[in-house]
């Protein structure tokens, strides 16, 4: 949404091809770590402002200043540089803990949760409800485009 309303249609175009390429070749594999780097920091540039925007949404449509203070905390714990802004805010909403030791190609990680005070004894009702507060954080995004064009 956020080129979208920056640049309209041409905005989303250049914004998903960055995207995509991020998805096909930005992982942190031997075999694309030097041809995938670009694709992936690119894709962290364009996404630094709107990941931002979109965890003081989250947490601005559920009224929780424990979502702000929690992002400022915990989002720079994510592995990613974008995903744990509004990640973390939708953990402090729910009152549980993300990220976290994972397992890829076989390797555990070590790293951190977010919001590790959380309950870590997630299951598909959490889902439902991470869904909620998304759709909710939208709902505000809407409300909030349409009254800046109703007085502008």
């Amino acid at each position: 949404m956020f080129w979208a309303l920056l640049f309209g249609l041409p905005g989303i175009m250049v914004y998903k091809m960055i995207n995509t390429a991020d998805s096909m070749i930005g992982y942190r594999s031997d075999k694309y770590k030097d041809f995938g780097w670009a694709a992936a920091k690119l894709d962290d540039l364009v996404n630094w402002i709107p990941a931002r925007i979109s965890g003081l949404l989250i947490a601005a449509a559920h009224g929780s200043m424990k979502a702000v203070k929690l992002m400022l905390r915990d989002a720079r714990l994510h592995r990613s540089p974008n995903a744990g802004w509004p990640e973390s805010a939708t953990a402090a909403v729910l009152g549980v803990a993300i990220s976290g030791p994972r397992v890829y190609d076989g390797k555990e990680t070590d790293d951190p949760f977010v919001n590790a005070e959380g309950r870590h004894d997630l299951n598909a009702s959490d889902v439902e409800r991470a869904v909620k507060v998304i759709w909710r954080g939208w709902a505000l995004l809407l409300v909030l485009l349409f009254l800046f064009r109703v007085f502008q």
